[in-house]
């Protein structure tokens, strides 16, 4: 499989961030809280992993991207 380059793969980041935490409003289960907290959650790591990669969308740089392909699978 071709990897994405990393650019592409910034900006799928905080999208899928951005979804995750607007899911439950979107998908209906925001009644939920259990299912709530845990999408929100999942967004927000999403997002803080993304700032704190060293790439492109990265905003402080701390993590190597290979790190970040291993949370990521």
């Amino acid at each position: 499989m071709k990897p994405i380059p990393t650019r592409v793969h910034g900006l799928l980041d905080y999208t899928t961030g951005a979804l995750f935490m607007a899911s439950p409003w979107l998908l209906g289960f925001a009644s939920n809280d259990a299912a709530r907290r845990v999408a929100v959650g999942t967004g927000i790591a999403v997002i803080g992993l993304s700032t704190l990669t060293d790439y492109e969308a990265g905003l402080s740089k701390r993590i190597p991207m290979a790190t970040h392909l291993t949370v990521d699978r």
